[in-house]
């Protein structure tokens, strides 16, 4: 019976012994972190006059000695990203009473010569969280012969494109203007048509 306790303690202590350098071998620390990957889609948001896909600009009654200031707003207040935008004249009926400053020097859709060009349209940039205000002047002197006037109506056909600027890396201007080509220069905040 001795050699039966003795070969008992001998397997036992194998046995632990065994035990023991598995766990030595296995042994280790761990650590198990579990996390979501999140983010807010920035906001977007662009208007002209309050609206976002159509704007009529009412100019009024028209007749020789009228003139006065229309303003077009352009707004990003509700955008978390700066926007660039182009305004450019399609069409516009009746030329020479319509001006893209107070001097009445720069007509819309007409030739200036300093500027080297038919001053089209503008372009530019408005900071998110803001609004820019473009102003169109109108001058119909009086006096002025109201034959070259005889439509009953008066129209101006222009577009307004937006896009955003913030995470674009080229430099501006874009150059959006759907026909444009080598006729055309961004200069100085103006579309010109130049006809090279």
């Amino acid at each position: 019976m001795k050699n039966n306790n003795k070969i008992l303690y001998i397997s036992i202590a194998i046995l632990v012994l065994a035990i023991g350098i598995a766990l030595g071998t296995y042994a280790y620390y761990q650590t198990t972190i579990s996390g979501t990957i999140s983010g807010n889609v920035a906001k977007w948001s662009f208007t002209a006059n309050g609206e976002t896909s159509s704007l009529n600009l009412d100019l009024g009654d028209l007749y020789p000695g009228v003139s006065g200031t229309y303003n077009i707003e352009l707004s990003a207040e509700n955008s978390e990203l700066d926007v660039y935008y182009e305004l450019y004249i399609e069409e516009l009926n009746t030329r020479g009473t319509l001006f893209w400053d107070a001097n009445y020097s720069i007509g819309l859709y007409s030739y200036n010569s300093s500027l080297h060009g038919m001053a089209r349209g503008i372009y530019g940039t408005i900071p998110a969280g803001s609004k820019i205000s473009i102003p169109i002047y109108l001058n119909w002197p009086y006096g002025d012969s109201a034959e070259s006037y005889s439509s009953a109506s008066y129209f101006c056909d222009f577009r307004i494109i937006a896009q955003q600027l913030t995470g674009y890396t080229g430099s501006t201007p874009m150059y959006l203007l759907p026909d444009y080509n080598s006729d055309y220069e961004y200069s100085n905040g103006f579309i010109l048509f130049t006809g090279k």
